[in-house]
């Protein structure tokens, strides 16, 4: 059985392959159709998961692919949560040249958010994959997410110029409430990442 995928837009989770339970609305969509087309005709379904029974490479073939990695970052029993664009947000940015994923995500938390020493707590990240229109072609990001630990002593200054508005340390037991309207993404990442400390 091959890898399954779950490729995120701003509004739904669309699951690539085939799943014999699926109970689901599905997109049945041609894959030579503009990438475009899917990312609009998924939207306006208005669900909170889509069934797209395309393969990962039928997708990222059709997409300009991004690299991006970022953090989700603790600090006594709070995580630090950015709110950019209206939405809250973990931080994250795309991996510059001749960066290794890790380092571009302790880069990119301190330049959203501040001054904060960091600590990488699991090596492994955790992967997502986002679709989106960039100008006249649709990007497939793909990110790296690492789990952080931060000291208690630092100075949170949220980067403006890239529309964050706000960096601040929410408590554990609130985050879920807090990007409960946040990107269908964003919900994911946390759901896995606080799945796994009970595992």
């Amino acid at each position: 059985m091959g890898q399954k995928y779950i490729v995120f837009t701003e509004k739904t989770s669309l699951y690539l392959g085939t799943y014999e339970q699926w109970q689901g609305k599905i997109l049945d969509i041609d894959p030579i159709q503009d990438v475009k087309g899917l990312i609009q005709n998924a939207n306006a379904l208005n669900v909170p998961e889509v069934l797209l029974p395309w393969s990962f490479e039928t997708l990222s073939k059709q997409c300009r692919l991004v690299s991006a990695a970022g953090g989700l970052v603790f600090s006594d029993n709070k995580v630090l949560l950015i709110k950019k664009n209206a939405f809250w947000d973990f931080p994250k940015g795309w991996i510059e040249e001749g960066e290794y994923p890790m380092q571009t995500a302790m880069r990119e938390v301190r330049e959203e958010c501040g001054d904060l020493s960091l600590t990488i707590l699991d090596p492994k990240p955790f992967i997502t994959y986002h679709l989106y229109p960039l100008k006249k072609k649709v990007v497939l990001k793909k990110t790296y997410w690492y789990r952080m630990g931060c000291d208690a002593l630092y100075s949170l200054n949220p980067q403006k110029k890239e529309g964050i508005t706000a960096a601040t340390f929410v408590p554990h037991e609130e985050v879920t409430e807090v990007i409960e309207h946040s990107y269908p993404m964003i919900r994911h990442l946390w759901h896995a990442f606080t799945a796994s400390d009970m595992a």
